[in-house]
C-alpha cells in the first residue's frame, strides 16, 4: 500500500463515506476486486476500481467512480433549517424526508443551518422536488439538489460576467439600462427587473465578456443620458464565503460603529442588521419580501482572506465580546433573498409603541420634508413593536442617521423614545470618509 487518503467535507472535517488507496502492485488490486466481500471495522465497504486523470501540470488526480456519482443523485440539499436549543436534529429530517422514501442518511451540517439527506434511490428526490413547500414542526425549510462540480464553474463564469446595479429608478426602462452598459460591452441579459420585482431599486447586468464586466465595476458611479446616478460594484464569487454572522451583538449596535471597527481588517463590501442564515422573519413590501430580524448582522468583505484573519481573533465592540461566525453561501440562497429590492433605502425603528400607526411614523418624516416610500410593521414585542421604513433614494437614508447619530439613534416618535438606524450599507454608497459618531462614554472598541 502506497497511499490511503478518507474524503472529508471541507465544512465539517466529516467522512463523505468514501476513500481511495492506492498500491504499488497491480496484482494486488487485481486480488482484491476479485473478492466480492470486504469488512472494515465490522462494517461491509463497497470497493471498486478509482478512475484517474493527469491534469495540465503532470500531477495525477483521481476521480469518484460511477457508484459516487449514482449517490450524487441520490443526495438533497436542505437549508433555511430552525436553530437555536429547539432547532432542527438529524433525526428530525429524517423522520420528515422517510415520507417521500427510505433515508439512508440525514445529517446536519456543523452550522446547523444547512444539511443533506441522502436516499435509498433517486426517485425519492424527484418526489420531494416536486413538492414546492416543505415544512418541518411547523418550520418552513428549502429544498435543493446539491450544486455539482461542473455547475459550480459555470457558476463562477458567469459571475465572473455580472455586475450589480443599485439605484435603478423604476422609470428607467431595461432598453435605457443595456443601452447605457453597452458602452463597455455586449449585454447578454438585465436580471431582477421583471414584473413581480418592478419596484425593486436593484438589478444585475450580465455580459457577453468578463472584460466588459471589469470595465464596467471601474467606474463604480456613473450617470444615465436622462441624469439618474446609478451605482455598479462587482457580484461576488458564489462559491467562496466572505461573509461573517455576528452574535450576541448589544442591542442598539448600528452599522457605523461595526464599520468603524472592522475595516481594520480589510475592506467591507457591505452588511446588515439582519440575517437570512438564520431564518430571519420576512415582511411583504410591495410584494416584494424583506428581511426583517435584527440582532444577528452580517459582514461581507472584498476578500475572502480577510474572513480567515477576522475568525483568528477574539472581538470586543462595545465593551461585548463578539461570537463570529462564517457563513456558508448557499445557506443564505433562496426566493425570498433573490427577489429582495434594494434594503439601503430603509431604516429599521425599534421600541416603537404598539399604538402608534403607519400614518404617524410617515409624518415624523415629513417634518423633515423627507417623503417616506413604505412603512411595515415587524417584530412585536409584549408592549414595543419595530418597522422597516423605506425611502425614495439614498440621500434621505444618509440625512437620517446623519441626524440621529449625535444621540446615537435615540429620537422622539409620538412622545416615545425610539431607536433609529440603518438597515443596510453597501461600499458603493460611501462617498468619502465616514461621518460615524460614537459616544465614547457608553461605547469602546478594541480587539483583543
Amino acid at each position: 500500500c502506497v497511499r490511503t487518503q478518507i474524503i472529508r467535507d471541507h465544512l465539517t472535517g466529516r467522512s463523505k463515506g468514501y476513500g481511495f488507496v492506492t498500491f504499488k502492485n497491480s496484482k494486488v488490486v487485481e486480488k482484491i476486486l476479485s473478492s466480492s466481500t470486504h469488512v472494515i471495522d465490522g462494517n461491509g465497504v463497497k470497493v471498486s476500481l478509482a478512475l484517474k486523470t493527469v491534469t495540465k501540470s503532470g500531477e495525477i488526480s483521481v476521480v469518484k467512480d460511477n457508484n459516487s456519482t449514482e449517490k450524487e443523485e441520490r443526495k438533497l440539499f436542505v437549508s433555511g433549517l430552525k436553530t437555536g436549543v429547539h432547532g432542527t436534529t438529524d433525526n428530525d429530517l429524517k423522520e420528515y424526508f422517510s415520507a417521500f422514501g427510505e433515508v439512508e442518511e440525514a445529517r446536519i451540517v456543523t452550522s446547523k443551518t444547512y444539511g443533506f439527506v441522502t436516499f435509498k434511490t433517486p426517485e425519492s428526490v424527484k418526489e420531494v422536488l416536486s413538492k414546492r413547500l416543505h415544512s418541518i414542526a411547523g418550520w418552513k425549510i428549502n429544498v435543493d439538489q446539491p450544486l455539482r462540480r461542473e455547475d459550480k464553474n459555470e457558476i463562477t463564469r458567469r459571475v465572473k460576467r455580472t455586475v450589480s446595479v443599485y439605484n435603478v429608478s423604476p422609470d428607467t426602462s431595461d432598453d435605457e439600462l443595456v443601452g447605457h452598459f453597452l458602452r463597455f460591452g455586449e449585454v447578454e441579459k438585465i436580471h431582477g427587473r421583471d414584473s413581480n420585482n418592478k419596484h425593486s431599486y436593484q438589478c444585475m447586468v450580465v455580459f457577453k465578456t468578463e472584460l466588459s464586466a471589469d470595465m464596467a465595476t471601474g467606474e463604480p458611479v456613473q450617470e444615465l443620458a436622462t441624469g439618474g446616478k446609478l451605482y455598479v460594484t462587482p457580484i461576488l464569487n458564489n462559491n467562496i464565503s466572505k461573509t461573517i454572522l455576528l452574535r450576541d451583538t448589544p442591542a442598539n449596535i448600528t452599522l457605523e460603529v461595526l464599520q468603524l471597527y472592522f475595516e481594520q481588517f480589510g475592506k467591507i463590501s457591505c452588511m446588515d442588521l439582519t440575517s437570512d442564515h438564520y431564518r430571519s422573519t420576512h415582511v411583504n413590501i410591495h410584494g416584494v419580501m424583506f428581511r426583517t430580524r435584527p440582532g444577528l448582522p452580517t459582514i461581507e468583505f472584498q476578500d475572502e482572506h480577510t474572513v480567515e484573519n477576522v475568525l483568528q481573533s477574539a472581538h470586543v465592540v462595545c465593551g461585548k465580546k463578539l461570537e463570529l461566525q462564517e457563513v456558508d453561501i448557499r445557506a443564505m440562497d433562496s426566493d425570498t433573498h433573490s427577489q429582495e429590492s434594494d434594503r439601503s433605502m430603509m431604516v429599521l425603528i425599534d421600541h416603537l409603541p404598539r399604538s402608534v400607526s403607519k400614518k404617524t411614523v410617515a409624518d415624523y418624516f415629513a417634518t423633515q420634508s423627507l417623503s417616506v416610500q413604505s412603512v411595515e410593521f415587524k417584530m412585536e414585542q409584549a408592549q414595543t413593536m419595530s418597522c422597516v421604513v423605506g425611502f425614495w433614494n439614498l440621500d434621505d437614508v444618509d440625512q437620517i442617521i446623519d441626524q440621529v447619530a449625535p444621540n446615537n439613534g435615540v429620537v422622539s416618535i409620538d412622545s416615545a423614545t425610539v431607536l433609529v438606524r440603518r438597515l443596510h450599507w453597501e461600499s458603493t454608497q460611501e462617498r468619502g470618509e465616514p461621518d460615524i459618531h460614537v459616544n465614547t462614554e457608553d461605547s469602546y472598541l478594541f480587539k483583543e
